[in-house]
C-alpha cells in the first residue's frame, strides 16, 4: 500500500486522515452531548468538557484543512464498479457536503467563543480570543482585567448568529454522516469487495502489497 492514492483505492494519508476525522467527530458529538449534561447542574468537570471540545474542534479543522490539500494534490481512485450514475454524483456531493459543513461548524464555533468573549485553547499550547494579538502562547490568562476586556470586545449578536448557525450545523452534519454511512453499506454488505476497504486503515493490515 502506497502512502498516495491509486487508480482503484485510497493510499496510506487519505485512510489515516478519513479514520482521524471519524475519531474527532465521534470526539465532538459525545462531548458536546456530555457537556450539556454536565450543564444542567451545573456539575465539577463542566468547563474542562468545553475546553475539550474547542481544542479537539481545533484539532478537526486542521485535519479537515490537510485532506482538502491532499485530496487536490492527489488522484481521486474510480468510482468502483457497482456504482450506477445517482451513486457517483451521492458520492460526490455527500462528501462536497461534509467538508462543507465541517468547515462552517468550525467557523461557526470560533464566532461564537471570540464574539462571546472567551477564549479557544488547544492543549495549553496556545489559545485564541478577541485581543491582539489573537493568537497567544500557553494555558488562557484567566484574569479579572484580562476576561473583563475580552467581554468588552465581545458583539453579542454575532455570537446569536454564530449559535444558530452551529446549531444548524450540527443536524446537517450527522443527517450527512449518516447518509455517507448508509451509502457505504449499501455497497459493502454481502460484498466480496466492500466499498468500505476502500477507507478502511485496518484494511491495510490485511491487504497484500
Amino acid at each position: 500500500m502506497r502512502l498516495r492514492n491509486e487508480e482503484e483505492r485510497y493510499g496510506v494519508v487519505a485512510r489515516v486522515l478519513h479514520a482521524t476525522t471519524v475519531v474527532l467527530f465521534g470526539f465532538q458529538l459525545a462531548g458536546i452531548t456530555l457537556f450539556r449534561f454536565l450543564e444542567e447542574g451545573p456539575r465539577p468537570g463542566v468547563w474542562a468538557v468545553l475546553d475539550a471540545h474547542k481544542t479537539a474542534g481545533l484539532l478537526l479543522l486542521g485535519v479537515v484543512l490537510v485532506r482538502l490539500a491532499w485530496r487536490w494534490g492527489n488522484l481521486r481512485p474510480a468510482a468502483p464498479s457497482t456504482f450506477e450514475a445517482w451513486d457517483r454524483r451521492a458520492a460526490l456531493w455527500l462528501e462536497r457536503g461534509l467538508y462543507a459543513t465541517f468547515l462552517a461548524m468550525a467557523a461557526s464555533g470560533l464566532v461564537i467563543e471570540l464574539a462571546g468573549g472567551y477564549t479557544v485553547p488547544f492543549f495549553g499550547v496556545f489559545y485564541l480570543d478577541g485581543l491582539a494579538p489573537w493568537v497567544h502562547p500557553g494555558p488562557v490568562d484567566q484574569g479579572a482585567v484580562v476576561s473583563a476586556a475580552r467581554k468588552a470586545t465581545g458583539l453579542p449578536w454575532l455570537r446569536d448568529v454564530g449559535v444558530a448557525l452551529h446549531v444548524a450545523g450540527t443536524f446537517a452534519v450527522v443527517g450527512l454522516v449518516a447518509s455517507h454511512v448508509s451509502h457505504v453499506l449499501r455497497h459493502s454488505i454481502g460484498k466480496a469487495a466492500p466499498l468500505s476497504d476502500r477507507m478502511d486503515p485496518a484494511h491495510l493490515l490485511r491487504r497484500k502489497p
